[in-house]
């Protein structure tokens, strides 16, 4: 989970990393099943999870780590997805809420 003003209304939001099958099998080396949600922070508390999407609007697949930080220095905190892919190297997404 990371917090920060995604959406830049002064308000804080919360960016969590989900694992949607229904079993216990965590095993999920290409995050086929893992997502990443976004509940925007309102003055009445947070919305409901909605998913992060890709630029592209392609479904974001969650990874290992998760962070919120403004990388570009525009003023709008991005969402940074760290996984680890199967030739063991990093790989990052970002996208913006």
């Amino acid at each position: 989970m990371a917090a920060g003003d995604v959406d830049h209304d002064g308000i804080t939001d919360l960016v969590a990393l989900i694992h949607d099958r229904s079993d216990d099998d965590m095993h999920d080396p290409d995050y086929q099943h893992r997502r990443a949600v976004f509940l925007r922070g309102t003055r009445d508390g947070l919305s409901a999870p909605a998913p992060v999407n890709n630029p592209d609007g392609t479904r974001m697949r969650g990874g290992e780590s998760l962070g919120v930080v403004d990388v570009d220095k525009d003023g709008y905190a991005d969402l940074v997805i760290g996984a680890r892919t199967t030739a063991s190297a990093r790989s990052i997404s970002r996208t913006r809420c």
